[in-house]
């Protein structure tokens, strides 16, 4: 059986976001939740850098969903050019 995904990158945003809001200072923190959550100054995240850092985290999820059914989860990486 072959899954084909694309979640690598959403996974990646959310993870580098998580990330950036722990590394904030108090003082930022503080200051950022009087504007609310949406106006923070989160830099815009490239798309590749959220696919890099998304794809363990990916890989990890469908490994402990499979591995409950006793299935080997590995993963194949494509181009256009496979296809």
């Amino acid at each position: 059986m072959m899954l084909v995904t694309s979640g690598a990158v959403a996974f990646g945003k959310q993870r580098l976001r998580h990330e950036i809001l722990l590394s904030q200072s108090v003082r930022q923190a503080l200051h950022s939740g009087q504007n609310h959550l949406k106006e923070m100054a989160i830099p815009v995240l490239e798309a590749r850098a959220c696919a890099a850092a998304g794809q363990s985290g990916l890989m990890a999820l469908y490994e402990a969903m499979f591995t409950q059914y006793s299935i080997c989860a590995a993963q194949i990486l494509v181009t256009n050019l496979d296809f």
